[in-house]
C-alpha cells in the first residue's frame, strides 16, 4: 500500500490560523485564550474503595468460629 505523496491533497490551516491571529492583535483585537482543561488523573482514593467495599461485605453468620 505505497503511493506518491501528492502534497496539493493537503491544506495548512495551522500557518493561516497564525496569520490571523497576528493580524487580529496588528488591529488590536484581542482575543480570550480558551479554558485550560481540568488535569485528568489516576489517583484512587483507597480508603473511599475501602469503605465501599466493606459496605458490599455481607456480615457473617455468629457461630462459625
Amino acid at each position: 500500500m505505497t503511493a506518491d505523496f501528492d502534497a496539493a491533497k493537503y491544506h495548512d490551516t495551522y500557518t493561516e490560523d497564525v496569520k490571523k491571529l497576528i493580524e487580529d492583535k496588528a488591529k488590536g483585537q484581542k482575543r480570550q485564550a480558551p479554558p485550560p482543561k481540568p488535569a485528568r488523573s489516576n489517583v484512587i482514593d483507597l480508603v473511599a474503595a475501602l469503605q465501599e467495599s466493606l459496605a458490599q461485605k455481607k456480615p457473617r453468620k455468629s457461630g462459625a468460629a
